[in-house]
């Protein structure tokens, strides 16, 4: 798990509910290749931990007809304490810079959503 070299473990961390917007792997291919080197560095464990922490909604389970169904520019609070934009754009659920390309993946201790970017919390940007 990702969030593992943070300290933060299925067993421990994760009960839920979440609602996780997990990046796919053309995010990654799309991403600067500097950002996926300086976050992939075993010194850079807590700014990984924020931007993949970005990408977790806390305690709450939220399907895609329930992201649809609410006012156009909400925000979520995440694990990072930050806030992404979630908007529907022609039926398209978006996240902050991201579209949602997958959903209701169902998981134990919430719902998956995949992405096609990668979040970038507002403390790490640029």
């Amino acid at each position: 798990m990702a969030l593992e070299p943070a300290g933060v473990t299925e067993s421990n961390e994760m009960k839920g509910p979440y609602t996780l917007f997990a990046p796919n792997d053309a995010a990654f291919i799309k991403a600067p290749a500097s950002v996926v080197e300086h976050l992939s560095d075993p010194k850079n464990v807590e700014k990984r931990f924020r931007v993949l922490s970005y990408h977790v909604v806390v305690d709450r389970a939220l399907t895609a007809a329930q992201l649809q169904s609410m006012s156009s520019s909400i925000r979520l609070k995440t694990l990072a304490g930050d806030f992404p934009t979630v908007a529907v754009r022609n039926d398209q659920i978006k996240i902050s810079n991201a579209t949602v390309v997958a959903k209701n993946l169902q998981a134990s201790n919430g719902i998956i959503h995949t992405i096609d970017s990668i979040l970038m919390p507002p403390a790490t940007n640029g």
